[in-house]
């Protein structure tokens, strides 16, 4: 017995032994793998960082502040920005919200708040609605009375409309808040006759703050509301001029490093197609006029740049805060040992990962690279969940924004063939063979020719197909943005 028992006891130490070395081999293994993974991405940052590309947030600011010019225009512009003359000595409010809606109205005291935040332990929920905004309410009478005398404008997200049968009261309304703006359009135009680069530390990674880029889309929708005004007095140069000022305001944005500012400058692009649409609602301009458009369309639309400058940064930020455990710690919303496993085995994984989907978006300027990023393992990727929502909306942004332009320079071939031919073309096939244009525009993301649709001797429509990806014929909604009918471009007379 005594024999079998020490048997079975040396089985048990052998196994626990044998368990035991396993154990520590797999310990082992683990700063091995870390430290072979983290290797590889030092290679993989080495060899892009050879090539040029910035692979730290330092570097995306050394390169941006590079381009920054001696003559400055962007606090010019700034400067522009500040100024709000709307209603200078009147009886109106002087500002507006995102959809050119009056704010600041004669206020109500709402009593009944009032009392409530003035109860004992309502001391910091009253410093929060203070710092937030005014929590007082406005009239009705008043709402009626000046909501529907500024024309609506699309603020930056998925559509843009500016109404253009304006009634006579709007239309004066109008034309007072441009002209007491006066000083704020020629400041506006001395900015934007220079080189401008907005000054920004990009240093600081995601924590940069780009404060310039509201200001940048309130001047936009300024500039669109002056279109409208200048079309309707018939000002068809000065129009044209304004319209050309949006889009160089847009390429103000052409070297900012991160996604927003890549995505507010594809917004203003497409607010100027709107103008360009509105313009030729409200005006006959003239084949010399038609084709100075076209031009500046066609300038922007070679213009219009790739979104690579903003991975770029994008990615040299997202490195910068792989490497922050601060951030690490903040950003992960799973359990602590999900996070420790995270990163122990799989943070410079996640990094190699990280760099090569990012660029292959850069190379092959095509959705696989964001398609891989959005597939992988939330344990195994933490930054890809955050930045991909982002990634996806610059994406559609900029698809639009050259899509508009295209429709946009074929709306203004038609106009030239209808004042060369007295009549429409019947097909924008006719375009390209009278070289008005070099080829039929594509629907985004798509291989079929946009869609045309003629309602009358004068009234027309370029468009692509909406989210039911079935044409209708050019039928839009501008009231509901998740209508989906067709979207584009529209001249009804």
């Amino acid at each position: 017995m005594n024999t079998i028992a020490k048997k079975k006891s040396c089985k048990r130490i052998l196994w626990f032994s044998l368990s035991a070395i396993l154990v520590l081999l797999l310990i082992s293994a683990i700063p091995l793998k870390r430290t072979l993974d983290k290797r590889k991405v030092n290679k993989r940052i080495a060899e892009l960082r050879e090539l040029g590309y910035p692979m730290s947030a330092k570097e995306v600011n050394d390169a941006y502040q590079a381009l920054m010019p001696i003559d400055n225009g962007a606090h010019l512009i700034l400067a522009a920005a500040e100024i709000d003359d709307g209603w200078k000595d009147k009886n109106h409010p002087r500002h507006l919200d995102s959809h050119y809606n009056i704010i600041n109205p004669p206020k109500e005291d709402d009593t009944k708040t009032d009392a409530f935040l003035k109860m004992e332990g309502m001391a910091e929920l009253k410093m929060a609605l203070d710092a937030f905004g005014d929590s007082s309410t406005y009239p009705d009478d008043w709402k009626i009375q000046n909501f529907k005398l500024l024309p609506y404008i699309g603020d930056m997200g998925d559509d843009y409309f500016v109404k253009h049968d304006l009634s006579k009261e709007q239309l004066k309304f109008c034309r007072d808040y441009i002209k007491e703006n006066t000083e704020c359009f020629e400041l506006l135009s001395k900015g934007l006759a220079k080189k401008c680069f907005y000054e920004v530390d990009y240093s600081q990674g995601y924590f940069t703050e780009e404060t310039f880029l509201a200001p940048i889309r309130k001047l936009s929708k300024k500039l669109t509301l002056k279109v409208l005004v200048e079309s309707y007095n018939n000002n068809i140069d000065l129009a044209i001029n304004d319209i050309d000022n949006i889009f160089k305001l847009a390429q103000t944005l052409n070297h900012q490093p991160t996604l927003i500012g890549q995505c507010v400058r594809n917004a203003i692009g497409r607010l100027g197609c709107t103008s360009v649409e509105n313009l030729i609602n409200i005006c006959e301009p003239n084949d010399i006029q038609l084709n100075k458009l076209q031009n500046i369309l066609s300038d922007t639309s070679n213009d219009i740049p790739n979104i690579n400058v903003a991975l770029n940064g994008e990615r040299a930020c997202g490195l910068d805060a792989m490497n922050d455990k601060q951030l690490i710690h903040k950003w992960h919303d799973g359990a602590n040992w999900k996070l420790s496993v995270y990163q122990a085995l799989y943070m410079y994984n996640d990094q190699i990962r990280y760099i090569n989907a990012f660029q292959q978006l850069v190379e092959d300027n095509s959705l696989d690279g964001f398609d891989y990023l959005n597939n992988l393992p939330r344990i195994k990727t933490i930054y890809s969940g955050l930045i991909t929502p982002a990634l996806g909306r610059a994406f559609v942004l900029r698809a639009r924004c050259e899509t508009m332009t295209e429709y946009a320079i074929t709306a203004l071939a038609v106009e030239r063939y209808r004042l060369a031919n007295s009549k429409l073309p019947e097909t924008l096939q006719e375009l390209v063979d009278n070289n008005y244009i070099t080829n039929i525009p594509k629907q985004p993301c798509s291989d079929k020719d946009c869609g045309y649709t003629i309602n009358s001797s004068t009234s027309y429509e370029i468009y692509h197909f909406g989210d039911n990806k079935k044409d209708d014929g050019g039928i839009y909604d501008y009231k509901d943005r998740n209508n989906p009918d067709d979207q584009g471009i529209r001249i009804k007379r």
